[in-house]
């Protein structure tokens, strides 16, 4: 069920949220990871908010997968702030359902700003699903964007460097089964150097490409290049990756 406190205004879906001390990290500022998580739920709930609640659509054989997310940070969100996260659908591209999002603060100002692909998929048999199997069309396109990257198809570079494993384990499972996709991001920033993330993510684009599941284990490669770093993981026995993000670094500078 979707948060009452959320609300429709103008096609755009907004929800009030709070933010709690376990969300921020060692820097005082609201995880990236956190914020991922927030924009997954809410684009649940615009659906809920309409009809198509997560259990309907899973009982339907369908489930929503983000296959591509960007997102630029204007300036960092603090514990206990009071903020507004906004989404609205933006039409179809190919098998893609397009979505951007928006974060305000208490005063109205822009924070966040962020564009998503998502993909619709059976859930037992992971097959991607033409947009007409679900039952309504997205809404309009919108003429305003948001002042982010793209979400564009990212490629590993073939010169990147083995920085080390992770395995995934159960407190990394979501409720579809696999590695929660706000969670590649925390892993990625874990593997690079602490003076690097120190001076502050400024832009994000991240692709998932293949689900990690309960027991597989990460190798995972990264390539830096001034403020700008690329790291991806790889699946124990196979060659192609399962996520690939790259980070800008050089927005507001973090002290811990």
């Amino acid at each position: 069920m979707y948060n009452k406190a959320s609300y429709r205004k103008d096609e755009v879906f907004c929800e009030p949220i709070h933010v709690p001390y376990h969300e921020c990290d060692g820097f005082r500022n609201m995880r990236l990871s956190a914020l991922m998580g927030h924009m997954s739920t809410i684009a649940g709930e615009d659906y809920d908010h309409r009809g198509y609640p997560h259990d309907w659509l899973w009982d339907n054989g369908m489930v929503f997968l983000v296959s591509r997310m960007s997102l630029r940070v204007i300036r960092n969100i603090k514990k206990d702030e009071e903020i507004t996260l906004r989404t609205y659908e933006r039409g179809l591209k190919g098998a893609t359902f397009n979505r951007n999002y928006e974060i305000v603060d208490a005063e109205g100002k822009t924070v966040i700003e962020s564009k998503s692909v998502w993909i619709l998929c059976n859930p037992e048999t992971r097959m991607v699903l033409k947009p007409k199997a679900f039952p309504r069309t997205p809404l309009r396109n919108w003429d305003a964007m948001p002042d982010c990257p793209e979400a564009d198809r990212l490629k590993a570079p073939e010169d990147a460097e083995l920085l080390g494993e992770r395995k995934i384990v159960l407190s990394d499972i979501d409720w579809n089964g696999h590695l929660f996709n706000a969670y590649y991001c925390d892993i990625s920033l874990d593997f690079l150097p602490l003076e690097l993330v120190k001076k502050g993510v400024r832009d994000l684009v991240i692709n998932f490409q293949h689900e990690a599941v309960l027991g597989d284990k990460l190798k995972i490669y990264g390539k830096t290049e001034g403020e700008t770093a690329t790291v991806y993981g790889v699946k124990e026995g196979e060659s192609a990756p399962c996520y690939i993000c790259r980070f800008s670094f050089g927005g507001e500078s973090a002290n811990i």
